[in-house]
């Protein structure tokens, strides 16, 4: 994997205005990094993972949990529901291999937290002619993505447009194009343990890639960012990314959907019904 010459342009909220956004970025399908746009959010500086598991310690809600190190161990996930309280022990004090990862509709689950967050419809640019229901429904509920030092989220990209907030800790990723497919291994929707996951995963680590089972990879050109508190990532659909917690993280997306992002899905509509079709069928 080459990240030389390559990079993500930077740009304070004062100097990017919505419309600039979107000619710029949105429209294009390029990534940017606003540096400050979250910095005047009270969850910035708020949140924590002590606060989350200590202010709301009986709130439910469900996760991933599996046992063992690196992305196939990750892949063979299981959901699991419990408590913040405990969730924080299993996150923040592992046990043995077993490793958490919690990803879950913060807003929904604790609605008072709402008041922490500012709405990012400006730069989301819902077209104005969208009736009140659609532009509801064209945004996907806020989830909250604690994780602890070291923790990964494995090659993938979103179906959706994606604004990724960084509201506590560090945290690193590597982007790729949707051009880099190929390098990237995709698609892979047939092969183990894909069967149990969507059509958007690729088992390539990133970080620590083997290049006997993925030689292809060394040609894959990435960009390495890094994100801290007050960062709003904007990830178009379909960029590959792969994401490591330097620290304990807590973060914040919003995705949403505009027809434009139905056309640049609009491959995926055959591998989607297959794999429904042969869940279907495997039931009875």
């Amino acid at each position: 994997m080459s990240t030389q010459e390559l990079s993500i342009p930077r740009w304070k909220a004062s100097q990017l205005a919505p419309g600039f956004f979107r000619e710029s970025f949105y429209l294009r399908n390029k990534p940017v990094i606003i540096t400050d746009l979250a910095n005047d959010w009270p969850a910035v500086g708020k949140w924590t993972p002590e606060f989350l598991c200590n202010t709301y310690p009986e709130t439910k809600a469900t996760g991933l949990t599996w046992d063992g190190l690196g992305v196939d161990a990750f892949l063979h996930y299981t959901r699991l529901t419990t408590n913040l309280k405990e969730w924080g022990d299993i996150i923040l004090r592992p046990q043995g291999e077993r490793r958490a990862y919690l990803t879950f509709p913060v807003f929904q689950v604790v609605p008072e937290l709402m008041k922490d967050i500012r709405p990012l419809d400006n730069y989301m640019g819902l077209p104005s002619n969208y009736p009140k229901a659609l532009r509801r429904r064209a945004k996907k509920p806020a989830s909250l993505w604690f994780g602890g030092a070291g923790q990964i989220s494995p090659m993938h990209f979103d179906m959706s447009q994606n604004f990724l907030v960084q509201i506590y800790g560090t945290k690193k990723m590597v982007l790729f194009s949707p051009d880099q497919a190929e390098y990237v291994y995709w698609p892979c929707d047939q092969q183990e343990p894909f069967s149990f996951h969507n059509v958007n995963w690729t088992p390539v680590d990133a970080f620590n890639p083997d290049y006997e089972k993925h030689p292809l990879f060394k040609k894959a050109r990435g960009i390495e960012i890094t994100l801290e508190p007050g960062d709003v990532l904007y990830l178009p659909v379909r960029w590959w990314h792969f994401t490591q917690s330097v620290t304990d993280s807590l973060s914040v997306n919003f995705f949403w959907q505009t027809h434009w992002t139905m056309l640049r899905n609009a491959d995926l509509v055959w591998p989607t019904f297959r794999r429904m079709a042969k869940a279907r069928l495997s039931a009875g």
